[in-house]
């Protein structure tokens, strides 16, 4: 897929935006909101602190849905990926990375920044817990090969002859970090996670009619000798993205996590990938 030439994004919030962006916003998302940067083609980026001492960062978008739209949008999507890209290997701080994407950056939303940023500091600092996963819960459905899919009645055609946006997707979302790993034209993917720094994951709803949910946990580590809480895996976010859609998360934490997505009949078409600073991915499609 070739991606047009555009001017740079606009960076102002916007009060409406036309791609449903307020109702993007209100989603099964854990801890606290930390800040919001709105654009005037929809898209948004939001800092999250799911658990003192564990932020993260999401990037919502939305991909034109069909052959001939304007792609100026997709032209600005990519120069706030990129931002948060270099800035992510960069081991920039989350007010660094907000005054970069922000040409209104606000006091107020600096320091509440600042101090999540401090809580994760001294979580980074504390010894890390061994990790020993239980068995993590499949669908009762069997992911179904991809020929069978894209003849399933009420799929959309592949308009752009590029198998869904598979390698495009890699290409721009999975091109971060020391160690990859994605799976598309899936019907369901999950990705196990452990990192030392930061971990991106990026999901996208590759069908043009149908759309996926897309959610993700963290390990909470078995306790020792038995003493306390943990040993299991705690939601950290879960939401629909609608057809075309491309939902971005760069977590900053050390810990361990697993992201699915699951695609809606009569499709279920899903591309999931993650970028990790160590080898330590683990993949199913069941």
């Amino acid at each position: 897929m070739t991606i047009a030439c555009s001017t740079e994004p606009t960076l102002e919030p916007a009060n409406q935006s036309p791609d449903g962006a307020e109702s993007r916003l209100d989603n099964a998302i854990v801890g606290d909101t930390l800040a919001v940067v709105k654009y005037a083609n929809g898209n948004f980026v939001s800092f999250y602190e799911f658990a003192p001492g564990e932020v993260a960062i999401r990037h919502s978008l939305v991909l034109p849905d069909k052959p001939g739209a304007e792609r100026a949008r997709m032209a600005a999507t990519e120069h706030i990926d990129d931002v948060l890209d270099q800035l992510s290997a960069e081991n920039k701080s989350l007010v660094d990375i907000y005054k970069a994407i922000s040409t209104t950056p606000e006091s107020d939303v600096m320091n509440r920044l600042a101090k999540a940023q401090a809580r994760l500091t001294t979580a980074k600092a504390a010894p890390k817990e061994p990790q020993s996963f239980p068995d993590e819960p499949v669908p009762s459905q069997q992911a179904r090969a991809a020929s069978a899919r894209s003849a399933a009645a009420g799929c959309a055609p592949d308009y752009y002859n590029d198998s869904y946006g598979a390698q495009w997707f890699i290409d721009h979302y999975i091109n971060e970090n020391r160690f990859r790993k994605s799976m598309t034209n899936e019907a369901y993917a999950r990705i196990r996670t452990e990192n030392d720094s930061w971990t991106k994951v990026a999901a996208m709803a590759a069908d043009f009619g149908t759309g996926i949910h897309f959610s993700g946990e963290r390990f909470l580590p078995c306790p020792l000798f038995g003493i306390g809480g943990g040993c299991r895996w705690e939601h950290r976010w879960g939401f629909d993205i609608a057809p075309r859609g491309v939902e971005v998360w760069y977590i900053y934490s050390d810990k361990a996590y697993s992201s699915k997505a699951a695609g809606y009949d009569p499709c279920r078409r899903v591309h999931l990938g993650v970028c990790n600073d160590t080898p330590n991915i683990n993949a199913w499609n069941f």
